[in-house]
């Protein structure tokens, strides 16, 4: 799913040409699909009664990673704007960052897992890792799922009627996950096997899909991959190699979404477009990541593995 991302990014950043699919609608929507599922999982199998791990454990996936990806991007765009003020000549695309280096923007940047209000605000402050909305989101639903611990049929009830509010009312940004919560319910009821209520709602998600991006082509696209995904949560892979490469493009597919953007713009800012600069981008997108997995991951893994209670491979 990041690299659906990623190729919505880059297609017109580094090839120069119109991206005619939503392939970024696309990976969002099935990453949040496979987050309910992941979450509803975790939940079942971990953390029963203990949502103080669960929260500590969450914590750990997403906010090293996010330290890592905010720093390498602050580095990389100083970066341009030093040889820009050196006399070298950017392309058209280069950063706007004027604000960049003002204090406030880097706190900003910094706490906004944990105080995420400035992201659905207008403000002026530069946003260094531009997927950050789809991390506030997934917070948002981490603490609905707490709820949901106790009181689902009140908590699912409520999500659901907020949704056909959603449809009717035009809601504050902070309330954008209430447009994203049949996707996360998808997952949830996919996990827990729950087929015709799984069905009814991959309809609504369709349906909300086809409403978001207005194209059939990319829908019919994600109904295809929605599909796979769905075949694919029903089984278990057994080739050693298989499961080996899985794992692999799990590992980096986290550090993927989060540090692609900055390596494309950096790209875009140096480099004129066409399919050099593309497969470069995407080489060292691929390359970068694997290094912000291999610095972060393992010294977090670890803590995160007692957290849990139990070593995942």
């Amino acid at each position: 799913m990041a690299f659906f991302v990623l190729l919505a990014h880059f297609i017109p950043a580094l090839l120069g040409r119109e991206v005619s699919i939503a392939f970024g609608t696309i990976g969002v929507s099935v990453f949040f699909i496979l987050s309910g599922f992941v979450i509803a999982e975790a939940l079942d199998v971990f953390y029963q009664n203990r949502p103080r791990e669960f929260l500590k454990n969450r914590f750990l996936r997403l906010y090293p990673p996010y330290i890592f990806a905010l720093a390498a991007s602050i580095i990389i765009q100083f970066a341009l704007v030093t040889l820009h003020k050196h006399g070298m000549t950017l392309q058209p695309g280069a950063p706007e960052l004027s604000r960049m280096g003002h204090p406030r923007t880097f706190f900003f940047n910094v706490i906004a897992l944990i105080d995420p209000r400035n992201v659905y605000a207008n403000t002026s402050y530069t946003i260094y890792v531009r997927t950050l909305w789809t991390l506030v989101l997934e917070i948002e639903f981490y603490l609905i799922m707490l709820l949901a611990m106790r009181r689902k049929a009140f908590v699912m009830g409520a999500i659901l009627l907020a949704y056909v509010l959603y449809l009717a009312v035009d809601l504050p940004p902070i309330f954008r996950i209430v447009g994203f919560a049949p996707y996360f319910l998808l997952g949830i009821l996919i996990y827990h096997r729950k087929n015709v209520a799984a069905f009814v709602t991959a309809w609504v998600v369709v349906f909300h899909f086809f409403s978001d991006v207005g194209d059939t082509i990319s829908t019919f696209i994600f109904i295809g991959t929605l599909v796979v995904f769905c075949v694919l949560a029903r089984i278990e892979p057994k080739n050693e190699i298989i499961k080996k490469w899985d794992t692999r493009l799990g590992d980096i597919s986290y550090p993927l979404y989060l540090n692609h953007f900055v390596i494309g713009m950096g790209l875009e800012a140096v480099y004129p477009k066409g399919y050099m600069t593309f497969l470069a981008g995407i080489s060292l997108s691929l390359l970068f990541s694997g290094l912000a997995y291999a610095v972060v991951e393992p010294p977090i893994k670890r803590v995160r593995n007692r957290i849990r209670g139990h070593r995942l491979s």
